[in-house]
């Protein structure tokens, strides 16, 4: 383990576990797509990395829940699964561009990224005082986290990249 694994999130592989097939891995992650999940991981076409998770601003509900947080731009982590060491390559990527009053304004980010997002509801709650109704959370850690567990669960590492190539 390096300086940078907490950083990056690297986590090593389970000597305990023997690596599993590198579909189905692919296959566990996917598998782990739900409705009711403000993300989704898809995997990648040609000329893609192998898997793509991403927040769900497609979906027009989650859109409009994403953005009530502040979550207005999209990371995407970008996955490669790497047959021969049995690691799991992963940097998030953000593209974003912005115009207004006749400027347009491009930003992007490349490394490890760990974004929060919350919002709150305040009013007159049913007793009749006054506090919070309703609260929301959103973190980038809300689809690492699991999505690390399966690798890690499959005897696989998890290799988070800041600098070099994925």
């Amino acid at each position: 383990m390096g300086f940078l694994d907490w950083f990056t999130g690297t986590k090593a592989a389970n000597s305990n576990i023997v690596p599993v097939d590198p579909d189905k891995l692919k296959q566990s992650i996917l598998a782990l797509n739900r409705d009711e999940l403000p993300w989704h991981v898809r995997a990648g076409g040609a000329g893609e990395p192998d898997l793509i998770a991403t927040w769900k601003f497609e979906d027009a509900y989650w859109r409009a829940e994403l953005e009530k947080a502040l979550m207005t731009e999209s990371i995407r982590m970008l996955m490669h699964l790497d047959f021969k060491t049995h690691t799991v390559r992963a940097v998030d990527q953000e593209i974003s561009a912005n115009c207004s009053n006749g400027m347009l304004s491009i930003s992007a980010f490349r490394g490890q990224e760990n974004e929060v997002g919350r919002s709150f509801v305040f009013g007159r709650k049913p007793d009749g005082t006054f506090g919070k109704l309703a609260g929301m959370r959103f973190a980038s850690s809300d689809f690492k986290t699991p999505i690390r567990q399966v690798v890690a669960d499959s005897g696989w590492a998890w290799r988070g990249v800041i600098f070099a190539r994925l």
